[in-house]
């Protein structure tokens, strides 16, 4: 993961949201399904603005089954039983700028402090990394094909020919950032972020660029089930 980028009438999503947006990026994040986004490249400003871009999309055309919180972040009575709206992305991606998956982190918690009954699922296809894999923990549902691969890591960075202030700050900032990223990992695999054990652990995986296969993955507790089993009925 690198701290640097890399390079009113309703709309029917599945009819032309992909063109909604039009961008060079469109063949790679595209929506499949009313309810459905592939991600399939870097994670960088641009695509996580054209991802958001069509999660806002689908929000809007659910508006009519969404129930959002009152001022006082309770759910409205006779709202409870409304059913829950499933916005799934499907991912294969390199990972990429650090700033960006984060900013997609604070969209995604906006918005469930926003609706009571809007959920994510992410399901891990191809290759995932870093990044990439930052976008999948934070699902409400977590999932992961059969042949699938995933890889967490430290944050990569470098601040350049500068002064001893500018790199002692700069180093702050990649601590605070790093410390972020663990925090994610821990509080969505319900791990406590003060269990020092369980944080050392995690921090040796990240040391160590660990790549895991889908069985692997599971075992630590980073999705929740394996799917797309069958190779044949």
């Amino acid at each position: 993961m690198s701290i640097y980028e890399q390079p009113g009438k309703r709309i029917k999503l599945s009819e032309c949201a992909n063109n909604y947006y039009p961008d060079r990026y469109e063949k790679s994040i595209f929506v499949a399904g009313d309810n459905e986004i592939h991600f399939n490249t870097e994670v960088s400003g641009e695509t996580i603005t054209r991802l958001k871009k069509l999660i806002s999309t689908i929000v809007d055309n659910s508006k009519e089954k969404l129930v959002k919180y009152d001022k006082e972040q309770k759910v409205p009575k006779g709202m409870e039983k409304y059913k829950d709206v499933m916005i799934t992305y499907i991912v294969n991606s390199p990972g990429g700028s650090v700033h960006d998956i984060l900013d997609f982190v604070d969209y995604i918690s906006l918005l469930r402090d926003t609706y009571y009954n809007l959920k994510f699922t992410s399901i891990i296809t191809g290759r995932v990394a870093s990044a990439g894999t930052t976008m999948c923990i934070i699902a409400d549902k977590r999932k992961m094909t059969r042949f699938a691969s995933a890889m967490i890591h430290e944050l990569s960075s470098g601040c350049g020919y500068t002064n001893f202030t500018k790199i002692v700050t700069y180093t702050e900032h990649c601590q605070d950032l790093h410390k972020k990223l663990v925090n994610i990992y821990q509080e969505c695999r319900g791990i406590d972020i003060n269990n020092e054990v369980e944080t050392k652990k995690l921090e040796e995986l990240l040391l160590k660029e660990t790549w895991m296969n889908a069985d692997q993955y599971m075992e630590n507790g980073f999705v929740d089930e394996i799917i797309a089993k069958k190779l044949k009925n």
